[in-house]
């Protein structure tokens, strides 16, 4: 296994910014309060983690270099 030739901009990626939200979003829930969780229904959480899973794909798929 090697990193990728670029690996120190990795921060810059858009896949990149797609994990770690989907890493964020159990913790973020967990803390919110009943009040606004009421506001989205438990089944639409499922829906929302599948979109921003498919995003990060579609982020490392596509070429993120700046064109000069």
């Amino acid at each position: 296994m090697r990193l990728v030739e670029n690996w120190k901009q990795c921060w810059k990626w858009f896949s990149v910014h797609t994990i770690l939200i989907l890493g964020i979003l159990p913790t973020v829930w967990v803390t919110l309060p009943p009040d606004l969780k009421s506001y989205i229904p438990p089944s639409m959480m499922g829906v929302i983690t599948a979109v921003i899973a498919v995003s990060g794909v579609v982020g490392r798929l596509t070429d993120q270099s700046k064109k000069p």
